[in-house]
């Protein structure tokens, strides 16, 4: 979250006076990639997972944080490179058979 839309945020929380609290994410993972922020049904997920077990916030955060925020992007890139490398091979292969095509119809004419 960036600070116009933190201060934004404490501006609406004052306006209606309400209660600001703050889940203890930073606390329980390393947040490693990605905007620092969890979608509405992420944190209702996690409170009710907190209100299950008593008030186990580690697995509430663990369960409800996705695995892209947990992991660092090189991390994230050496997994996911032989995706890019096969599909960079398929586009290679289908270059090559396309001119060889073009090649054999522009040798009949």
């Amino acid at each position: 979250m960036d600070r116009a839309q933190e201060q934004s945020s404490i501006n609406v929380v004052k306006r209606y006076k309400f209660t600001p609290i703050y889940l203890p994410i930073r606390k329980y993972i390393k947040w490693e990639a990605g905007a620092f922020n969890m979608p509405l049904p992420n944190i209702l997920r996690a409170l009710k997972v907190v209100a299950e077990t008593g008030g186990d916030w580690e697995k509430a955060v663990n369960e409800n944080v996705a695995y892209r925020h947990k992991v660092s992007i090189e991390e994230q890139r050496e997994r996911l490179q032989h995706r890019y490398d096969e599909k960079f091979q398929a586009k290679q292969e289908k270059q090559e058979l396309i001119k060889m095509i073009e090649d054999t119809m522009n040798k009949r004419d």
